[in-house]
């Protein structure tokens, strides 16, 4: 071997990245969460605008704010998958899972609709709140189903370009939930003890789903599908840590790849796996300083940023939209910070704590989780 060649460091796998403790999770969230804003920025001035992503042409429905919900999707897949084989406690993980998800957002509805709408309609305070829509939107987006959902309030935001929706945000919750499901039956079932044998049954569900289209359907909402995919194509980067390498010039020649391929019917799943693969390169690339963010703000940012900036627009006339975005940001990161620090971290502190167990020899394909965020 020549000197050149011995002096050229081994690629590393996620596996052994994962196994550093240091990531860049919790800063990838917070800049997808305020990509969500920076996108919804351009609906809601309905000045006619699209944001930069949209104008590139990657194809119909693509932006900035979709990209940053399919980056959230990769980065649930990955971290929740791991935080069951992590766990393998069935009820621990559901509760875990709960715990994270319904908090923030039971306040979140119930603040909206309570008290900004009442502050909001131009309706009487009394036929407001005896109006049957203000109750159906608090229960419709606490159910958890795609169906159930409810987007309007009585005599609020009537009047914005794009009227009446109050937080066009919450529609991917559902499908974050019924993914989480998916990953608890898969380890109830006892397919997660294997890598091989989850990867196998992904994968099949995968080609299942390709060949007969119609088949998800009668289990998950159409709109909910891609998002299904990028949620299994994290938890297979996670059940197969250790042979995928984390390596600049993958990235270079997939994102290559999406611009020959930008177009054609196979573009959007080239798409997702670069999604995927630059989200994992970047988590686990040079770390980023964590003094800056005591928190994790993004889930906080993605529930308040969609009424608020409804809020920016009812009181600004036709806001160009990138003075909608920083308006925004500015104005819901307050709300994200006290979301964090009164609500979903003291509701964290009642997840069951983790027992240690030793690994097994169908386990031991799966590399066990010791970085934070995992939960």
């Amino acid at each position: 071997m020549t000197d050149s060649a011995a002096a050229i460091a081994p690629v590393r796998t996620i596996a052994v990245a994962f196994e550093q403790g240091r990531d860049n999770f919790a800063w990838i969230r917070l800049i997808a969460a305020a990509a969500v804003i920076y996108g919804h920025s351009y609906a809601l001035a309905a000045t006619g605008l699209h944001d930069p992503i949209a104008r590139m042409g990657w194809g119909p429905g693509v932006y900035s704010g979709s990209l940053a919900v399919d980056v959230f999707f990769v980065i649930s897949g990955f971290l929740v998958t791991a935080s069951y084989t992590r766990r393998r406690q069935w009820t621990a993980f559901v509760l875990s899972r709960l715990l994270r998800v319904v908090p923030g957002l039971a306040v979140c509805v119930t603040a909206t609709a309570l008290v900004l709408g009442g502050l909001l309609t131009t309706l009487p305070s009394g036929e407001y709140y005896g109006h049957s829509e203000v109750w159906q939107y608090l229960w419709g987006n606490l159910h958890f189903q795609a169906d159930a959902l409810r987007w309007t309030l009585p005599g609020v935001f009537a009047d914005n370009p794009l009227p009446n929706v109050i937080n066009g945000s919450l529609w991917t919750l559902p499908a974050e939930m019924q993914m989480y499901l998916a990953v608890a039956v898969l380890g109830l079932l006892g397919a997660l003890r294997s890598g091989r044998l989850a990867t196998a049954i992904i994968l099949i569900a995968i080609c299942a789903g390709v060949a007969q289209p119609q088949w998800p359907k009668a289990i998950l909402h159409s709109d909910y599908l891609p998002l299904a995919g990028l949620f299994a194509i994290g938890a297979l980067c996670w059940l197969n840590a250790h042979r995928i390498p984390l390596d600049g010039r993958w990235l270079v020649a997939l994102i290559f790849g999406c611009y020959l391929l930008n177009g054609t019917p196979h573009a959007s799943a080239l798409m997702a796996l670069t999604t995927a693969y630059a989200t994992l390169w970047l988590a686990y690339g040079p770390t980023l300083s964590s003094k800056w963010l005591p928190g994790d703000y993004s889930y906080g940012l993605y529930l308040w940023g969609y009424p608020v900036q409804q809020c920016v627009v009812r009181l600004m006339d036709e806001p160009e939209p990138m003075r909608l975005f920083v308006y925004s940001l500015l104005a819901t990161l307050p709300l994200a910070m006290v979301s964090w620090h009164l609500i979903e971290k003291p509701a964290l502190s009642f997840k069951p704590r983790r027992r240690p167990r030793q690994a097994t020899p169908q386990a031991s394909a799966i590399p066990a989780p010791t970085a934070q965020g995992t939960e």
